[in-house]
């Protein structure tokens, strides 16, 4: 898969919702593509190549300069309906493979909500870890099913129109998007 296609699956992923853990905490998927491993007492920051931390910047610059117009383009209703459906087959795909992981992210969910209402900081620091290894799981579980081909057509055919109509919108999109290719393309995987 073209890395586009799979930071445009990413960010349909994000978009739809279809996991709880895209629910609980926000990521950005080209920072986690180039991240390395900690090192302990080690910022990340220094671990990093300056030109790949440079890049990385630069992608986040252009999906910020992108997400309204990305924004703009989901509110069609034809790719609204596109999305819709994704997430539901991506939702049926993922439960079919282990519901158990999903039914507990979302238990953990409320169990959170209810632990800071009452100011529970012990309970929350104990959620936030489960979560952390919950949320692991179903990332994964989200990339093995996004793997496969009956999800990864429609998904190419949604990123194709999302980005035809984001260039509809703005025909600067297609340069941003075009420097995000070759930007992602030169990170180090």
């Amino acid at each position: 898969m073209h890395r586009t296609k799979l930071l445009g699956t990413l960010a349909l992923t994000l978009l739809t919702g279809v996991a709880a853990c895209d629910r609980s905490a926000e990521t950005d998927p080209a920072a986690e593509t180039a991240a390395t491993p900690a090192q302990p007492g080690v910022p990340p920051q220094q671990q990093m190549d300056p030109a790949v931390m440079q890049q990385i910047q630069e992608i986040q610059e252009i999906q910020q300069q992108l997400e309204p117009i990305q924004q703009q383009a989901l509110a069609d209703e034809e790719l609204a309906s596109q999305v819709q459906a994704l997430q539901t087959q991506i939702e049926t795909a993922m439960r079919e493979e282990n519901s158990e992981a999903l039914d507990r992210m979302d238990a953990l969910q409320t169990e959170m909500a209810a632990a800071q209402a009452s100011g529970d900081q012990a309970r929350m620091q104990t959620l936030m870890a489960e979560g952390q290894a919950t949320q692991q799981e179903v990332q994964a579980l989200q990339q093995q099913v996004l793997a496969r081909p009956e999800i990864q057509e429609p998904v190419e055919e949604f990123e194709a129109a999302h980005r035809a109509r984001m260039i509809e919108i703005d025909p600067q999109a297609e340069d941003l998007l075009d420097r995000l290719d070759a930007l992602i393309a030169g990170l180090p995987m």
